[in-house]
């Protein structure tokens, strides 16, 4: 499986290269501007605002500029702070709606013993790798893997498009019936309430470990409380060639441009341009490409004790040398993206 995602260099996804494209715009923009002020007679004023503005809208931390932060903004103003939460079950079948609809069947993961002792942990990767590849052959699709671990015990659910089938023989269709606390959600830029809880919901954005599961296992330690939801959405293979194709052309071009300017060319550039070789090697061969998304959910009965939860959350991230983002201003958003089928996917 190819991936596009949290463990994957920033620099090598669709989203750092249109990062990267927006801030040289507004770059050019303050400079065309500043230049306009000093040699144009009269000395505009609003010459002067316009430049400062553009160069604002093009520096910020983590490639957000100053002009993803005021989108953020006028994006939370703009849409209602209510969101509805609505559950319909029957069997395993499944119909979510949240700012969008999804329609799965949910599997519970069911073994004993250690994976990693027994093999199985080899036989699940490449059960995985075959349905990715499957659904990417029929068209491309969302699965979604929730993790909670509680004092209770811990449980692992799979949630796949409506009719499509697992490949393996410890998935038990008997997965409990999701639920929501609570039909109504109320969000604030920094956190949700409802009923009975507030929550709040960060984002794995990047990780220097080597394997995803040691970072999920440090995230999410036995009794925590915490929710992990693991969102893999597939790329339906005609599309697959034309996507990695078009983004690694435009990073050789980058590399290219930074040459002829002078810039030294790094190791990381050397290492993000393998991987985007390797991704277009691997779906050449029938590799599924999928864009992965991991969230992590805290719940509280207030907001003293979420914000201890929460900082408890970012010493565990930063042990294992993996960077999270709050979802301020985006928390109904990314709620809804995370639940079974990500029904609130294109909305976030």
């Amino acid at each position: 499986m190819s991936d596009v995602g949290p463990f994957s260099a920033q620099a090598t996804s669709a989203t750092a290269i249109r990062s990267a494209r927006a801030r040289n715009v507004s770059i050019g923009l303050g400079s065309a501007c500043a230049l306009g002020f000093l040699v144009l007679p009269g000395r505009e004023v609003v010459v002067a605002l316009m430049s400062v503005a553009c160069f604002a809208g093009a520096v910020g931390p983590a490639q957000r500029t100053g002009s993803h932060c005021v989108a953020r903004l006028l994006k939370y103003v703009a849409r209602s702070n209510w969101t509805k939460l609505s559950v319909s079950s029957t069997g395993q079948r499944c119909t979510i709606c949240a700012r969008g609809r999804s329609e799965v069947d949910l599997y519970e993961f069911v073994h004993r013993g250690r994976l990693d002792l027994s093999g199985g942990d080899r036989t699940l990767d490449s059960d995985m790798s075959a349905l990715l590849e499957r659904m990417a052959a029929e068209g491309g699709g969302t699965v979604t893997w929730h993790l909670t671990t509680s004092p209770q015990g811990s449980t692992s659910t799979l949630a796949l498009p409506a009719g499509t089938r697992p490949a393996r023989s410890h998935l038990s269709s008997d997965a409990s019936a999701f639920d929501v606390a609570s039909p109504w959600v109320l969000e604030r830029w920094s956190y949700l309430r409802n009923a009975h809880e507030v929550m709040a919901i960060f984002s794995v954005v990047a990780s220097r470990a080597q394997r995803t599961e040691s970072v999920l296992r440090s995230l999410m330690p036995f009794g925590s409380g915490r929710e992990a939801s693991v969102v893999i959405h597939v790329v339906a293979a005609q599309r697959s060639n034309s996507v990695v194709g078009r983004h690694l052309h435009r990073w050789r071009a980058n590399v290219a441009l930074a040459g002829l300017g002078g810039f030294r060319q790094r190791a990381s550039t050397d290492a993000s341009t393998q991987l985007l070789s390797d991704r277009e090697r691997d779906v050449a061969l029938g590799r599924a490409l999928c864009q992965v998304q991991v969230f992590i959910t805290l719940r509280a009965g207030t907001r003293r004790e979420l914000e201890r939860a929460a900082l408890a959350l970012r010493e565990d991230a930063h042990r294992v040398a993996t960077r999270l983002e709050r979802g301020n201003g985006r928390h109904a958003l990314w709620l809804c993206a995370q639940l079974p089928g990500s029904p609130g996917a294109q909305r976030s």
